[in-house]
């Protein structure tokens, strides 16, 4: 935001910002966002808010989301479903170029699906993908194995971004490659300072391929590694956005700063929730019963109510509010769980326990301790000990989760806005064999699962796909792979001088082009 220098007095202070724009020196327009660092920029290679949000500013994708979830048309001006619904063919803007000055073409377009398709960890995401065509510098033709008329919305930049074929074709592998640390993008942003556990810093592209676009001169993204530090920074006027905050990080900013002026934005189109996914290679979350006792043992309702009534109850694995939702529920029953786990041949010990669940969770997420003291009460009534595993960074867990030495894990996912995006990932077992965070990591594998989804996103008709993702979630709800616990409501809590926030289709992952501040 346009922040004067402050010296003496505020009078003093005002005097500088006016002879400043008098002398066409003005404080650039700025925006400073909270969030914790990023291992690198490259959404193609991993996803999640971090990674995406940044992605996002840096490279274009073909599409970009409107509020309602439609695509719309960004680095591709139009495009057209074939008749046999078999093919997509996108026509590029022939002003587009990269941030070294080098036209975008077909062939980038082309390279950069094609890498998605074997890196990219929502694998299934691609899969319908089966060669990418350049008839032309400006055409890209994208057949398909099978219709799949949600591939518009995919090739969104925090989930398929357009990389440059120049930079990386060199026969370095993707996922190691340095440009994704030292990006080149075609976004309404370029890299201008990267200070490791400390700060990023984009500036604007004046070559931008939208006229008059970014609005912003640059964006700032703040590393926080401590949440509790992001209050008192946005009232000292450090911060001007913090992404990603649940209602009862919302309610403890407001009790503990009465007086900082905010507003809160909700997310759209993301469908975030939180589930436990136990690793299902190992005892004794490998056996259905064991993780049916623990399903019935949890009062989901009283979890809503003890995190204030934010959350809704989530039952099965797309959540209430999700595009294809249909609802699934059941009672808590702690006799039930008993007899499951007698069965199961996890009796009782001397002192009443018959395992210890030891549960990782992403470290510095606000609300989390608060979810796992409700589950360890509620799992001692069958006689599960609760223990937390705590990761002392992101990487430490996210290494644990990756290489599967973790048992069971509290996480927050996004469903995105389409369950062929967030749902299918989760679901379908990785031929890759890649090892990545918010995959298939746990290692569900249910034949019948993979061809239903393949039916329910080839499907045209919007009632059809509904009741065929119905199927899907009452299948899978009787496997029970992850202890599924709520929809979530994230917010964006900013400043009041923050504008058009609103009009972006998932929030701080979308394009901040259209973006300002007073």
């Amino acid at each position: 935001m346009r922040r004067p220098i402050r010296i003496f007095s505020p009078f003093f202070s005002l005097m500088l910002v006016l002879l400043s724009a008098f002398a066409g020196n003005a404080a650039p327009h700025e925006l400073v966002i909270a969030t914790a660092s990023p291992p690198h920029f490259n959404p193609l290679i991993l996803t999640g808010q971090m990674v995406g949000s940044v992605g996002a500013q840096l490279f274009a994708g073909l599409t970009r989301l409107a509020p309602d979830g439609t695509p719309l048309p960004y680095l591709a001006s139009s495009w057209t479903e074939s008749r046999d619904r078999l093919s997509f063919l996108f026509w590029l803007r022939e002003n587009a170029a990269f941030h070294d000055g080098v036209p975008v073409t077909a062939e980038d377009v082309a390279f950069s699906i094609l890498a998605g398709k074997r890196y990219h960890p929502f694998h299934p995401m691609l899969e319908p993908v089966a060669a990418v065509e350049t008839p032309d510098p400006h055409t890209v033709l994208i057949r398909l194995s099978r219709p799949y008329p949600v591939l518009p919305k995919i090739l969104i930049p925090s989930l398929v971004p357009i990389l440059p074929r120049h930079v990386y074709d060199d026969g370095t592998p993707l996922p190691v490659h340095p440009a994704n640390l030292h990006p080149v993008g075609s976004g309404p942003f370029m890299l201008e300072a990267f200070i490791p556990d400390q700060e990023l810093r984009l500036k604007r592209n004046p070559h931008f391929f939208l006229p008059g676009r970014p609005l912003l001169d640059r964006i700032v993204y703040r590393f926080f590694w401590d949440q509790s530090e992001v209050p008192s920074a946005m009232v000292c006027g450090g911060v001007d956005v913090y992404p990603f905050a649940s209602p009862t990080f919302l309610k403890s900013f407001n009790r503990s700063y009465p007086f900082g002026a905010i507003r809160a934005t909700a997310f759209a189109n993301l469908n975030a929730h939180i589930l436990i996914k136990y690793n299902l290679r190992r005892k004794p979350f490998s056996d259905r019963k064991v993780r049916k006792a623990v399903a019935l043992a949890v009062d989901l309702p009283k979890l809503a109510e003890h995190l204030e009534n934010r959350l809704t109850p989530q039952y099965g694995p797309i959540p209430p509010g999700a595009p294809c939702f249909s609802p699934i529920s059941f009672r808590t029953d702690i006799d039930r769980a008993n007899r499951l786990l007698d069965e199961a041949g996890y009796p009782r010990g001397p002192g009443g326990t018959r395992f210890t669940m030891l549960i990782d969770y992403i470290p510095g997420t606000d609300f989390f301790p608060s979810v796992l003291h409700v589950l360890r009460s509620d799992l001692e009534r069958v006689g599960i000990d609760v223990q937390v595993h705590d990761s002392p960074n992101f990487a430490e867990w996210a290494h644990r989760i990756a290489t599967g030495r973790y048992q069971a894990t509290l996480d927050g996912l996004f469903a995105w806005h389409d369950p062929a995006i967030g749902i299918h990932r989760l679901y379908t077992p990785n031929p890759t064999k890649r090892n990545v965070i918010w995959s298939n990591t746990d290692g569900y594998d249910n034949p019948a699962v993979p061809p239903l989804l393949r039916q329910a996103s080839s499907a045209a008709d919007p009632q059809e796909r509904k009741a065929l993702y119905a199927r899907f979630q009452r299948l899978v709800a009787e496997d029970h792979p992850s202890l599924w616990l709520a929809a979530i409501p994230y917010l964006i809590i900013h400043t009041p001088g923050v504008r058009h926030l609103e009009t972006t289709g998932l929030g701080i992952l979308s394009p901040l082009d259209a973006v300002d501040t007073e």
